[in-house]
């Protein structure tokens, strides 16, 4: 569990600066009665969601951590209010786009969902080349 917790440490530094503020205006935490603070929560969450820990086991583990004194449905409902929290932070860490796409003519009507280029490369003594599309 302390190599977990070391992992945990290290990508919570990595959040964006105002994960705390997100937190509160997401309203992951409104009443900080049993989670106390945002780092608090995102740390257990972390840890439930990178762990192999039941929502019991979490209770238990929270309390002996003096993290919060909770039940495991306490934490499965305060879990499922982190969800635009988390939606919020994910938003802020994936990369930009890189590359800007400009439709050919021809297709300007038309509504592009996806589009890919693949190159396989045949193994063994033929070596061929295929383009997928």
């Amino acid at each position: 569990m302390e190599d977990n917790n070391t992992n945990i440490d290290e990508l919570i530094k990595r959040l964006p600066k105002d994960y705390a503020k997100l937190c509160s205006e997401t309203k992951a935490i409104e009443r900080s009665r049993v989670i106390k603070t945002p780092y608090v929560l995102i740390k257990l969450a972390f840890m439930y969601m990178l762990g192999e820990y039941s929502l019991l086991q979490m209770s238990v583990i929270a309390r002996l951590k003096g993290m919060g004194d909770f039940s495991d449905t306490a934490f499965m409902k305060k879990f499922g209010k982190c969800r635009k929290w988390f939606e919020k932070l994910i938003e802020r860490i994936k990369p930009k786009a890189i590359i800007s796409y400009q439709k050919p003519e021809k297709l300007r009507n038309h509504e592009i969902i996806a589009f890919d280029a693949s190159v396989v490369k045949e193994k063994g003594k033929g070596n061929r080349i295929f383009r997928l599309h």
